[in-house]
């Protein structure tokens, strides 16, 4: 999806903080640790995914700036 121009992520998700988002330091992760992280991705994926999967896809996530989440968009491209 792509947000218009004056919205945040974080109204598309609500507007408030969502339970997913690891906050600290001014920087986003999804989940508050690597586990939630595999978790949340290994709950996406079908039953007979390959081992490891998720936890090669969680790994691969890396903080935000929270700015990023909170930020109105100024342009539209």
């Amino acid at each position: 999806f792509a947000l218009d121009a004056g919205e945040t992520l974080q109204q598309a998700v609500g507007g408030g903080v969502p339970d997913f988002w690891g906050i600290a330091d001014g920087m986003v992760s999804m989940g508050r640790s690597r586990e939630e992280r595999i978790a949340m991705v290994a709950a996406d994926l079908p039953a007979d995914a390959p081992a490891g999967l998720a936890e090669t896809i969680a790994d691969t996530f890396r903080p935000q700036s929270l700015g990023a989440f909170t930020s109105p968009v100024t342009r539209v491209a």
